[in-house]
Parts: C-alpha cells; structure tokens; sequence
C-alpha cells in the first residue's frame, strides 16, 4: 500500500489522481515520511550493490610529466554509498543529495608522491563531475525502477554535496 501511495503520489496515478498529489503536496509530515522510507530502502539496496560503499563513477587517463619523469596516470573518483543520500520530492521529480566526489589512490608505475598525485587528483575532477553525475543518476534510476517498475520516465536530479544549491530548495 504505502509504494502504490508513493508511487501515486510521484508520478500522478491515474487511479489516485491529482487529490493524492495535493493532499501529499500540502503535507510536509507526509513529504518527510516518505523521503525517510526511500532513504531507508536506498540504503539497503546499496550495502547489496556496493557491499564496499564506494561506487566508481568515474575514471581519467591522462599522460603527466613529473619533472624528468612521463607517463599514464589513471584517476578514479567515487561517491562513498556509505556516508548520507538525501531524497526530496519537489513536485514530481526527485532531488537526490549525494556526497561530494571522491579520488581513489591515484595508479601509476611513476615514482610521484601520494600528495602530488592527490593534488592532480583533485585538479582533473571538474573534469568527470557531469559524467560522474550521470553515472550515480543511472545507478539511482535503476533502484527506483526497482521500487516502482511501472514508471519508466522517472524525473530525478542529482546533487553533490557542496555544489551550489544542495542545501536549499532547488
């Protein structure tokens, strides 16, 4: 009952209709209700998906010069499942608060110190932020696909943790 609520009350049922969506736009008790029901099922499903919590979003290669030294350099960066996710409902999309991006131990077969290697992480992630937004949206729709596999045009955005916005009402 309480999905087929939610469901409702997200995407609009035809069965349910516009007085569930005002009923549970009206009602802020309601909205945090089940925003904490999607928080709780969205933890479960990702200590099943990423039992490790850090989901890789995003990978650069790139050729660096250190001093007389060249070669490949591979980046990663995650988004720790571990740590906080947020949901709200903002009309019918879905907000998702997600933590900030994260480097892995950057790989190399180049003698670079773990610090210089952080700092070139660190300058190449504006690069993957869009890619790596993309990457956690598809890993979100696919869950809530999961939740309520009738909906196929699930409007959701995501939001890192420190990008302008993700405290306030978008």
């Amino acid at each position: 009952m309480g999905r087929f609520v939610v469901l409702a009350i997200l995407f609009g049922s035809a069965v349910l209709g516009g007085a569930v969506y005002i009923t549970f736009k009206n009602s802020a008790a309601i909205r945090h209700n089940v925003t904490a029901a999607m928080e709780n099922d969205f933890n479960s499903y990702a200590e099943k998906a990423v039992p490790e919590g850090g989901l890789t979003v995003a990978t650069v290669e790139n050729q660096e010069s250190f001093g007389t030294s060249k070669g490949e350099v591979s980046y990663s960066y995650y988004v720790d499942t571990k740590k906080k996710w947020s949901f709200a409902l903002h009309d019918k999309q879905i907000v998702a608060r997600v933590p900030a991006l994260e480097s892995a131990t950057p790989r190399t077969s180049l003698k670079v110190t773990r610090q210089i290697l952080a700092q070139r992480a660190t300058a190449h992630q504006y690069e993957v932020v869009e890619a790596a937004r993309l990457k956690v949206s598809e890993f979100l729709k696919q869950w809530l696909e999961q939740q309520f596999p009738k909906e196929k045009n699930i409007d959701l955005r995501v939001v890192f943790q420190g990008e302008k916005g993700s405290t306030s009402n978008p």
